[in-house]
């Protein structure tokens, strides 16, 4: 009697285990840099190989894809969404283009942001609803998209003297995060004039600054090519900012989400992404390690329903079920 009792119990743990990954999205021919949720739950993934796919998760992997959007000229490596539903993204051929999904394929992309003199790494959206997109050219461009293409960019703000790989909007909405590859954090308040705009510049990090998230107590997460994460409170000065460092992963941080009950989700170089526990001490915030991609883990998102999204170098996205 005991054998079926430890199998009931083995089939029960692998059901529910953390590290269950539920489906497996196969499409994309190169290296899957972004991806982001639409208002309706369903999935958009940008890639090496030029594209945007749109992906319905309630459907079955053979049949999860249901659009492809073409446009850009070079990779694809980020993408974000607009307030009214609306798609943008930010590509190597030093663009980012507006895409309206509620036309067919052909028609979809309606408008074309032309201003950054490098590839566009990174792009978020303000409470307002203006979209912030950073670049290799070292800088960060404010765009007002109810202006037409040629006056969208209202506002450059410099500073970082490497490029600019990500930026994120702190919770109060007025202020926005950017990270770079010369190793620092910079803080923006956009309600002053472009030359006064950075605050705050925090330090830390040993190598480049990959991705940065804001937890619901409204502290910062950032994560670097150094391995690590750390964990910045910003009511504190910027010698104090620093409040943990997050180490486990054995290969750069390239993303960073925050799941619905709190806890925050990282991929990295080594293939993997690792949840963690910020309530807890450095030693133990590592609370499970999900293993499945066959490359480095490039993006995180979470669905509606609560299941994380992963995209990959290995081609492929996953839905895990934590």
């Amino acid at each position: 009697t005991g054998k079926p009792k430890v199998q009931f119990a083995l089939a029960r743990y692998l059901r529910f285990a953390p590290e269950n990954c539920t489906h497996t999205l196969r499409g994309h021919t190169g290296a899957v840099w972004c991806a982001t949720v639409l208002p309706d739950g369903r999935l958009v993934s940008g890639s090496d190989d030029k594209i945007l796919k749109v992906w319905d998760p309630s459907r079955g992997e053979a049949d999860a894809c249901t659009h492809t959007l073409r446009g850009h000229t070079k990779w694809l490596w980020c993408a974000t969404v607009l307030p009214d539903g609306r798609l943008v993204s930010g590509s190597w051929d030093y663009t980012l283009k507006v895409w309206d999904l509620s036309r067919g394929e052909a028609d979809a992309c309606i408008h074309t942001l032309r201003g950054h003199t490098g590839v566009v790494l990174c792009a978020t959206v303000l409470r307002d609803g203006r979209l912030v997109s950073g670049s290799y050219d070292e800088t960060l461009k404010v765009w007002d998209l109810s202006r037409g293409e040629a006056d969208a960019c209202t506002h450059t703000l410099r500073g970082h003297t490497d490029l600019v790989r990500c930026a994120t909007v702190l919770s109060d909405g007025r202020r926005l995060v950017s990270g770079s590859s010369d190793y620092t954090l910079k803080v923006w308040d956009l309600s002053r004039g472009e030359a006064d705009a950075c605050i705050h510049t925090l330090r830390g990090h040993t190598d480049w600054v990959w991705c940065a998230t804001v937890l619901p107590d409204g502290r910062l997460v950032s994560g670097s090519y150094d391995n690590t994460l750390k964990v910045w409170d910003l009511s504190r000065g910027e010698a104090d900012a620093c409040t943990h460092t997050l180490r486990g992963h054995t290969g750069s941080v390239l993303c960073a989400t925050v799941l619905p009950d709190g806890r925050l989700v990282s991929g990295s170089f080594d293939k993997t992404l690792k949840v963690w526990d910020p309530s807890r001490g450095e030693a133990d915030a590592c609370t499970h390690t999900l293993r499945g991609h066959t490359d480095w883990v490039g993006c995180a998102t979470v669905l509606p329903d609560g299941r994380l999204v992963s995209g990959s170098f290995d081609k492929t996205l996953k839905v895990w079920d934590y």
